[in-house]
């Protein structure tokens, strides 16, 4: 849980100003964030599947296309 003192130093550090009020309401709600990613993370643990062994997904590269004369062009589709 995130206590006042914590919300009061990171506003400090971001240079906000903050009232007592909306200190308190800050606290809560980065509490309640909080809370929901430690859920996520908790979940993301529990599911994580077997990936198997790792293996390459890229195609094999083929023969190199000639390279260009100098002054030649590729010409591609207008977009804007």
């Amino acid at each position: 849980m995130i206590t006042n003192d914590e919300v009061r130093n990171l506003a400090n550090l971001a240079r906000i100003g903050l009232t007592p009020e909306e200190e308190t309401k800050l606290t809560s709600e980065l509490g309640q964030i909080l809370n929901y990613v430690g859920e996520l993370g908790a979940a993301v643990g529990e599911t994580v599947n077997d990936l198997g062994e790792n293996k390459n997904n890229l195609r094999e590269d083929g023969e190199p296309l000639p390279a260009l004369e100098k002054g030649e062009f590729v010409k591609v589709k207008k977009i804007l």
